[in-house]
């Protein structure tokens, strides 16, 4: 818990606040599974053409550019993917990439 001398007099029910934001991140509203469509669906096109560019002998940065361009060029995403890819290959595609 840090420590935040401008909270110093709030008191805060965690049980409560937790079984709050518990429910915020089940139900979902039409507008956030719209979002979560549009996002599965630029990340599904983005593989789909790491996939269909890799070859033999490229590195996981150019495979990861592929990932992005293709948001950049056809969503006009900027910098801000779906979410970071991971395109494992060579020796450390069995490897966790955190």
């Amino acid at each position: 818990m840090p420590e935040q001398t401008y909270l110093a007099n709030l008191h805060v029910d965690y049980d409560t606040m937790f079984e709050i934001l518990s429910e915020s991140r089940t139900i979902k509203n039409d507008d956030e599974i719209l979002a979560m469509r549009w996002s599965a669906q630029i990340a599904s096109e983005s593989h789909v053409n790491v996939m269909q560019n890799c070859k033999a002998g490229m590195r996981e940065s150019q495979l990861e550019s592929f990932f992005v361009f293709r948001g950049q060029q056809d969503y006009y995403i900027g910098r801000v993917e779906p979410y970071l890819s991971i395109c494992g290959c060579g020796p450390t595609a069995a490897t966790l990439h955190y």
